[in-house]
């Protein structure tokens, strides 16, 4: 049974991954003649579409000099997201 997990360490980009996830799916419900994978493999080319075709996964990348990502990156970070919501810090 092919799975999501079979493609996600090679590095790719989502769009890579989905598209070998698809190829395969096609090519295993030809095989196999299993609808399952067929409806999964069309299901999957409409996620893709919706990806390539939107713009919800444009990202800001902030970085604090000399933190990179680290832990205290994020203290940081979550410090000041409480305060613009008013929430209070737990401690």
């Amino acid at each position: 049974m092919i799975t999501l997990n079979d493609y996600l360490y090679d590095g790719d980009t989502i769009f890579r991954i989905l598209q070998k996830y698809i190829d395969d799916l096609k090519k295993s419900a030809k095989e196999n003649q299993n609808e399952i994978d067929r409806i999964h493999s069309h299901f999957l080319i409409q996620i893709r579409e919706l990806l390539e075709h939107n713009d919800f996964y444009n990202y800001t990348y902030d970085e604090l000099e000399g933190l990179g990502h680290e832990w205290k990156f994020w203290d940081i970070e979550l410090q000041k997201f409480l305060d613009y919501a008013g929430l209070p810090v737990v401690k």
